[in-house]
């Protein structure tokens, strides 16, 4: 429409000076009907004067027309981006609006990972009385080596228990501690999980142990009963780690998986020494930490 108004009024008022006298003004297509006089007498090879001029003014005319559409088409795409943008910001505000009005949503807790239910590193100087009992079995006292407690063997013997129930009632649960055996006799001690708290010697209360003497050496004991030989004589220093899987006792030395125990009921408590009372040739250790924790 701006295009036919601005070459209408170019050419209107050459062609009422011209084009008149052929034909009658109240054409009803104005436009066509002056190009086709405009070509008809700017097709002859010699026009009059004022043929020339009126040919050259609607060639310029068609010049101007053509810049014009050039401008309206460009104008109509940044009119059509525009809206395009537009409706982009439209649709973002509507979704800022929904992410305001919308209700905070509720974080699950992560879960603790090997949450802790019993820790001792025996710095010392004293026995932690809030997680053990000490009960002197056969005489003899501990004492604190470097950040070890130290049960001497010998002719004296004694042995400390959880003074409370360190396990979960149901699900799996590790105990995990450094031990070394200082002097194997023929009389053994070691660490031991037990389904009740231990009061004097019970080999039937003992699922499983961790244990050493003369005459087997570092084993795996289970009911008093040697059930895994772990090398013979050693004085080493060793990471031990019981696992309960909900039925079943895993026993590893240094990272290894020793034993694996038939199907058994849960442990209540730990303990280490010996509850038995007549010898005088015990075999002595240190406990260097011990921690009990739940997957």
């Amino acid at each position: 429409m701006r295009r036919h108004l601005k070459l209408i009024l170019i050419v209107f008022p050459i062609f009422l000076l011209v084009a008149l006298p052929v034909f009658a003004f109240n054409s009803s297509d104005f436009l066509a009907e002056a190009q086709k006089y405009a070509n008809k007498i700017c097709n002859k090879r010699n026009p009059f004067d004022k043929d020339s001029l009126l040919c050259y003014l609607f060639a310029r005319s068609n010049e101007q027309d053509s810049i014009i559409n050039e401008h309206d088409l460009a104008l109509d795409s940044q009119e059509l981006q525009v809206a395009t943008m537009t409706a982009q910001i439209t649709d973002l505000q509507q979704r800022v609006e929904a992410l305001e009005n919308s209700p905070t949503p509720t974080l699950t807790p992560t879960p603790t990972l090997n949450p802790t239910l019993l820790s001792d590193d025996f710095s010392g100087p004293n026995l932690d009385t809030n997680i053990w009992e000490y009960f002197n079995s056969n005489g003899g006292n501990y004492s604190f080596d470097n950040g070890s407690i130290v049960v001497p063997g010998g002719s004296s013997m004694f042995y400390i228990r959880t003074k409370n129930n360190p396990f979960p009632a149901l699900g799996s649960f590790t105990v995990e501690f450094g031990i070394q055996f200082t002097s194997p006799l023929p009389s053994g001690i070691g660490l031991a999980l037990g389904f009740q708290q231990q009061n004097g010697y019970d080999p039937n209360n003992i699922p499983v142990s961790f244990w050493e003497d003369s005459a087997s050496g570092l084993n795996v004991s289970r009911f008093g009963l040697n059930v895994a030989d772990l090398g013979g004589i050693d004085t080493n220093y060793h990471v031990g780690k019981i696992i309960y899987d909900g039925d079943k006792y895993l026993v590893y030395n240094d990272g290894l998986l020793k034993y694996t125990s038939p199907s058994s009921a849960t442990a209540k408590t730990i303990w280490f020494g010996n509850p038995y009372c007549c010898s005088n040739t015990w075999t002595g250790l240190k406990l260097d930490y011990i921690k009990v924790t739940q997957p």
